[in-house]
């Protein structure tokens, strides 16, 4: 299980008459099976191996908050699944597909779960956003100073003439022309 990709131990939890079926590591639960590996030079990696639509139960509430209104979580579903679809295997060097921060998608397994975030996905089950009949690549971010960039600017690339800069509407911004 030592220095290197080869070995590992895999914990699948086995359900005890509950729908949904936990491993709780430092007083954290999480849905599915973990899988815990040695790399050369590193601690141990915990990996949770779950369903995608029961990862994302875990995303929408860090990304966006489980108290957002409700289309407002199905629009970060779809762009949720989205995303991870497109970037399955961005780590597959170090032996998973994504890391639960935000160079990827803040993940914070079952704990962070909230009713309406899991409505949301459920909601929106197996939908995607797609632009000339394939998987769009898309991005979102925490705040964007009321305007977003195009992204030839972020990454140098024009591939995506569906990702340009635009001002992003704001009650503040309306209230500001009002006046």
């Amino acid at each position: 299980m030592y220095d290197g990709m080869q070995g590992y131990l895999q914990v699948i939890p086995v359900p005890e008459g509950k729908e949904t079926s936990l491993t709780t590591i430092n007083g954290k639960e999480f849905r599915g099976s973990l899988e815990f590996r040695r790399m050369a030079g590193s601690d141990i990696t915990v990996i949770n191996i779950l369903p995608l639509e029961e990862y994302l139960y875990g995303v929408l509430p860090r990304e966006m908050g489980g108290d957002a209104p409700l289309e407002a979580l199905k629009a970060q579903a779809v762009t949720a699944r989205s995303y991870t679809i497109m970037n399955i295997g961005k780590h597959g060097n170090l032996g998973f597909d994504l890391c639960p921060t935000v160079d990827c998608q803040v993940f914070g397994g079952y704990e962070w779960e909230h009713p309406n975030a899991t409505k949301a996905v459920d909601e929106t089950r197996g939908k995607t956003l797609t632009y000339n009949g394939r998987l769009a690549s898309v991005y979102y971010f925490s705040n964007s100073g009321g305007m977003t960039e195009d992204v030839a600017n972020v990454w140098g690339s024009n591939g995506y003439p569906y990702l340009k800069s635009c001002l992003l509407y704001t009650s503040d911004a309306a209230d500001e022309e009002d006046s």
